[in-house]
């Protein structure tokens, strides 16, 4: 997803967030804008550019897994997918 915002703004990924920012996404999965905010990286100004996105997408993520059967753990303040 990353790369299409940023490919359809003609800027480069890391300006879409960084990697740093994708992967505090990924270890806390974020519900809202004040968990998404908590992600370093993330400010107000790409949380109005670009959170709705991201959290729409993390939540069609999750779903996918509820729906496949996985069920999503907290482990050692990162969030892990069991199968």
């Amino acid at each position: 997803m990353r790369r299409k915002l940023a490919d359809a703004q003609n800027v480069l990924p890391y300006v879409v967030f960084t990697d740093v920012a994708l992967h505090g996404m990924c270890a806390t999965l974020p519900e809202n804008d004040a968990e998404l905010l908590a992600v370093p990286g993330v400010g107000q100004v790409k949380l109005e550019k670009y959170g709705k996105r991201f959290l729409q997408f993390i939540r069609g993520w999750r779903l996918e897994q509820e729906n496949a059967g996985r069920e999503i753990m907290l482990l050692r303040g990162q969030r892990i997918v069991f199968n």
